[in-house]
């Protein structure tokens, strides 16, 4: 091999890379070149008012090396014209361009707040304090949307709080003339209102009590399953097992109507494979076996209006004057409590602490310190509280949302739904969802 030829390889490839570069920096500087007659001709267009022309010599120029001040430029071109619509095309351009400042996202938020296209307008925003991070003007437009709702007619005698029975499918017990029937997450009847009792839907039947009777029907209405002794309560399945009362004793039933541990004053429904019993003025948490998981050292167990204490994998009980936050094994989780609301979703819960109330996430952590007279549990980012005498709403970052000028007011659904009342009239404020 001839001793030489590395080196005239070696030679070659500089050439060549010079000469790469070379094209590389001819090639920039015509662009350059261009990119600058684009802006000339566009500038000379817009000093003459002749903005179609404008935009599209600027769009020419975008196209070689995009530039968030440009972009406003042509967004801003439209407005003159009265195109709307490219308007905020041209803002969300300039979004994708730079995505930290706040100017596109304010002005697409303002056209869809406009429209009363809160859904949009809220999406754009939080688009933008993703990006940005906290900034005023964001934030007191997405405190705006979160204020808005809707009053809705109350048309039921009773109404209980609304509970996830199964995944997506949320009930809230109801009366009309002194029958009970459930309404669904948006306020909906699902079953009519012609029972006596109703329980909720869970492993497809539902305990209903009718002409004296207490017995399970199907998701159709139709009679399904009977004790074989009366039965004086009936809860809801959840798992394998439902509560009863019969002969005055509480225990649980099988779909078999086979019965188990008649022994105690109260017994719950099952949840994340626990349940709440209650004998001899004690309160313990059993499992699925029935085996005790804390043994009868609760003064009290917080449960809902269903028989369910644990919806998230933790529950409130008292012991000693004192309430607390334990996981299903029985660990205390929280610090001593005066008093607690059971959690409406998985969202913090409101609890009594100092005379006053905050909220406690799932974890058993102040995420709100006690502020509050009173207070209802978080669903859906907003729960109720109570100052200075009226209730209104808070968000989790401690902003009043919705005005204090109700009287009375529960937790959400998960539709969205709150019953209040206010001035001896009640009604159901509604939210609209973003999330």
């Amino acid at each position: 091999m001839n001793k030489h030829m590395p080196i005239l390889i070696l030679s070659a490839l500089m050439i060549m890379l010079v000469l790469s570069w070379q094209s590389v920096l001819n090639y920039n500087g015509k662009m350059t070149q261009e990119y600058e007659k684009h802006i000339a001709a566009a500038e000379k267009y817009e000093s003459k008012k002749i903005y179609i022309d404008a935009i599209t010599e600027y769009k020419a120029a975008q196209k070689i090396k995009p530039e968030y001040d440009i972009q406003m430029k042509i967004a801003d071109l439209y407005m003159k014209q009265n195109d709307i619509s490219s308007y905020i095309g041209a803002c969300r351009e300039a979004v994708k361009i730079d995505k930290s400042k706040p100017e596109p996202y304010l002005i697409i938020a303002d056209y869809y707040i406009e429209k009363t296209n809160y859904t949009e307008a809220y999406s754009i925003l939080k688009q933008g304090k993703n990006a940005i991070g906290e900034n005023g003007d964001i934030s007191e437009r997405m405190l705006f949307l979160l204020s808005r709702y809707n009053e809705a007619a109350y048309s039921y005698d009773t109404f209980l709080p609304w509970h996830m029975a199964e995944k997506n499918a949320g009930f809230a017990k109801v009366s009309v003339g002194g029958l009970y029937g459930l309404a669904n997450l948006e306020n909906k009847i699902a079953y009519q209102c012609e029972y006596e009792d109703i329980g909720l839907p869970m492993n497809n039947v539902i305990p209903v009590k009718k002409d004296g009777e207490y017995y399970y029907i199907d998701k159709q209405g139709n009679r399904k399953l009977v004790t074989d002794e009366p039965a004086e309560y009936l809860g809801s399945f959840s798992g394998k097992y439902a509560p009863a009362k019969i002969n005055g004793v509480y225990g649980y039933i099988d779909k078999k109507m086979k019965e188990y541990k008649f022994e105690y004053e109260y017994a719950g429904c099952f949840s994340n494979g626990i349940a709440a019993v209650k004998k001899n003025g004690k309160w313990k948490i059993i499992n699925e076996q029935f085996k005790d998981v804390t043994g009868y050292v609760f003064d009290d167990i917080k449960i809902d209006d269903y028989g369910f204490c644990s919806e998230n994998n933790v529950f409130f009980a008292q012991k000693d004057g004192s309430y607390a936050l334990y996981n299903t094994k029985g660990k205390k989780l929280s610090e001593d409590l005066e008093d607690v609301k059971i959690f409406a979703s998985e969202q913090p819960a409101a609890v009594k602490k100092n005379g006053k109330w905050g909220f406690m996430s799932l974890k058993g952590e102040m995420v709100t310190e006690p502020t509050y007279d009173d207070a209802c549990s978080f669903c859906v980012g907003y729960a109720p509280v109570k100052t200075g005498g009226k209730w209104g709403c808070t968000d989790m970052e401690g902003h009043m949302v919705i005005e204090a000028v109700f009287d009375e007011m529960q937790a959400f659904s998960k539709g969205g739904y709150a019953l209040a009342e206010k001035d001896g009239v009640k009604e159901f404020v509604v939210v609209k969802l973003y999330e």
